[in-house]
């Protein structure tokens, strides 16, 4: 969505207890803020361009 938005997404965190295909998804920091261990299409962090 927000690709084709063109909107630059940052992902936080995926939350304490992950779905993924309607299954728990494990992940080792309680609120799932690693960004190695999200999956390959969610490991985005882009910051939106600020005008001054």
């Amino acid at each position: 969505q927000c690709q084709k938005a063109n909107i630059p997404p940052f992902i936080k965190q995926l939350g304490a207890k992950p779905i993924l295909n309607n299954q728990p998804y494990k992940i080792s920091d309680k609120k799932g803020g690693i960004l190695s261990e999200f999956p390959e299409d969610l490991q985005i962090r882009e910051f939106p361009l600020v005008n001054q």
